[in-house]
């Protein structure tokens, strides 16, 4: 079940990056720098209002998980459950209000358009808005799902929407209309169509729930859960600022345009945390329920391996994208002017991103324990290190300094804070984890592939594609030679001959 979770997510998340690497380019090409740039910026503001969860989706779905492993009460559960929803309502219609009434500000003293009118900026941060607020309550019932761990239903949901996201968009830019509010109001239509289905999935796994009386008193039950979703949302709002200061930071350093090539350059290297991030919802559903049962050697097993897997995807893709940066920039956009200006900001952020995905695994072990300490205090210390270090290097190198100090900084967190959480909670391999599950996996890929990688300089277009996909299946490939589960069915096999 656990490893067909782990497909269904992976099979989901691969189809929508793939649809996103093909349709992506078009819609830059149709809507132009300066509209892409505002899509950026609507990335941002999504993640950075994601502080108001304060780490209740988390607890939703390590509730929820909870429950599903017979460790939480019904009555309770629903009761919970209930509570929950009616915080996100609430905060959902704020973020709403919060947005539109920001929007004069955003779109005259905040952006620097040149090509688009502050009019058409304005409304569209407005929808942003509205479709902020829909895919707050989305991502409740999201986690819901996620604890459930049904995620094959999910990720066929997650596949279809992102076909209406990505492709369907096309002909309607191409043939009604390029203009960024079209283009939102469209975002913020198919926002309400998964809000539907979240909510009407949900109502069918937990029907219960709506017979649920609310009074004051039901708020006692929250009481256990605070210590823990505070952790997580104290984490969640260290998370955001360090991950999006330096966007919103060059939000109003560069102009528009230039935000729009630097928003490409990061949406590539993204692809490096959206093949590595289908794992998190099965492993952290599957650590939490372990633990619930009390079954901590299957625990690590489980955190050792997909550490290991991780690692091999995530220095076969940073490796890649570090040597055909230039010619991933050219070749996705075709062109010259944003590959001069994105090709090292690409590379950085690559790296960074790699660097965190591998990072992320302590808080998966923290989260399944229920106890987020040491994750909170390493945050705090990165935040306090981050931000004179961001706004320093940013002033001086521009998105290159910024992209500098971001995996720096992940390097660091990496090296030393997820091996004293490893200490604190595994049993006896922690000392193993760094060395053996990173270390003894990156390396031999990094250096082989870096050396040795195919030419494609003089080649056609297609033997281009052909010879990257090749260098890049290649180096997934002999990066599974060294992981635990592949070298002892390769020694059972050599035995039996």
């Amino acid at each position: 079940m656990f490893l067909k979770n782990i497909l269904s997510s992976y099979f989901s998340q691969f189809y929508i990056t793939i649809i996103g690497i093909c349709f992506i380019p078009i819609i830059y090409r149709q809507v132009g720098s300066e509209t892409y740039g505002l899509i950026g910026f609507f990335a941002t503001l999504q993640i950075c209002f994601g502080i108001l969860d304060l780490g209740i989706t988390s607890t939703v779905g390590r509730e929820t998980s909870r429950y599903a492993s017979g460790h939480n009460k019904k009555e309770k559960f629903y009761r919970v459950l209930k509570l929950f929803e009616i915080i996100f309502v609430v905060v959902s219609l704020l973020l709403i209000l919060i947005i539109t009434s920001a929007s004069f500000y955003l779109s005259t003293e905040w952006l620097t358009p040149k090509i688009l009118t502050v009019s058409e900026v304005r409304i569209s941060i407005q929808i942003m808005g509205l479709y902020m607020g829909l895919r707050w309550m989305s991502g409740f019932y999201k986690a819901v799902i996620n604890g459930s761990e049904k995620f094959k239903w999910l990720g066929i949901v997650n596949s279809i929407i992102g076909t209406l996201r990505f492709i369907v968009i096309v002909p309607i830019l191409l043939y009604i209309s390029d203009s960024p509010v079209i283009y939102f109001a469209y975002q913020l239509i198919i926002g309400l169509i998964e809000l539907i289905i979240f909510y009407r999935y949900v109502a069918v796994l937990f029907p219960g729930r709506f017979l649920v009386n609310i009074t004051s008193r039901s708020f006692v039950h929250l009481i256990p859960l605070i210590r823990f979703s505070l952790s997580v949302g104290i984490s969640s709002v260290v998370w955001v600022i360090t991950t999006q200061a330096d966007k919103i930071l060059l939000s109003k350093h560069l102009s528009l345009n230039d935000y729009g090539f630097f928003t490409i350059a990061i949406t590539i290297a993204s692809i490096v945390i959206q093949f590595t991030a289908p794992i998190a919802g099965p492993v952290m559903a599957r650590l939490a329920t372990l633990e619930g049962m009390f079954k901590h050697i299957e625990l690590e097993d489980i955190y050792r391996t997909s550490t290991q897997f991780v690692v091999v995807i995530v220095s076969a893709l940073v490796i890649n994208i570090a040597i055909y940066s230039r010619w991933i920039l050219k070749a996705w956009t075709g062109d010259d002017a944003l590959a001069n200006y994105s090709e090292y900001i690409l590379i950085i952020y690559s790296v960074g991103n790699g660097i965190a995905a591998v990072s992320a695994f302590s808080y998966y072990l923290q989260y399944a324990k229920g106890n987020l300490d040491k994750h909170l205090i390493g945050q705090l210390i990165y935040l306090i290190l981050y931000i004179p270090l961001l706004y320093y290097f940013t002033i001086k190198l521009g998105a290159v300094g910024a992209g500098l100090v971001y995996a720096a900084l992940n390097f660091l967190y990496l090296l030393i804070f997820s091996n004293l959480v490893n200490a604190k909670f595994m049993i006896g391999s922690y000392k193993n984890w760094f060395i053996r599950d990173v270390i003894y996996i990156s390396f031999p890929i990094i250096f082989l592939f870096y050396n040795f990688h195919l030419k494609i300089q003089g080649l056609s277009f297609y033997n281009q594609i052909i010879f990257v996909t090749i260098n890049m299946i290649g180096s997934i490939l002999f990066g599974l030679l060294f992981t635990n589960k592949v070298q002892l069915v390769l020694k059972l096999k050599i035995s039996k001959i």
